[in-house]
């Protein structure tokens, strides 16, 4: 029961009437009066920049599940073989064989 006692005391202490509203504004006009277009012109930059910035991550993210959506997990992949002399899956094989001879002299 205490949790609910101290949930309606937080939402009371922020209950203000249009008044109360009114002389608070007054007061942050007069402390921050000369200041408030710098202030506004700062916040505005801020938000276009944080968009910018949410664009570009949108872009991102659609570009890397537009690459993804195109891989097939059923084709072989041309990966290094440990034998280095033997073909990969995608070469043709040629008529010349590339080991080393192995003549006896």
């Amino acid at each position: 029961m205490q949790l609910g006692a101290a949930t309606s005391l937080t939402l009371a202490f922020f209950n203000f009437t249009a008044w109360e509203m009114v002389i608070i504004a007054v007061i942050l006009l007069l402390l921050f009066g000369r200041k408030m277009p710098d202030i506004a012109r700062s916040v505005g930059k801020s938000i276009v920049e944080f968009k910018k910035g949410m664009k570009d991550v949108q872009t991102d993210v659609d570009r890397a599940t537009t690459d993804t959506s195109s891989y097939s997990y059923n084709q072989p992949r041309n990966l290094p073989s440990a034998n280095p002399g033997a073909p990969t899956p995608g070469q043709a094989q040629t008529s010349g064989s590339t080991a080393p001879d192995a003549r006896k002299d």
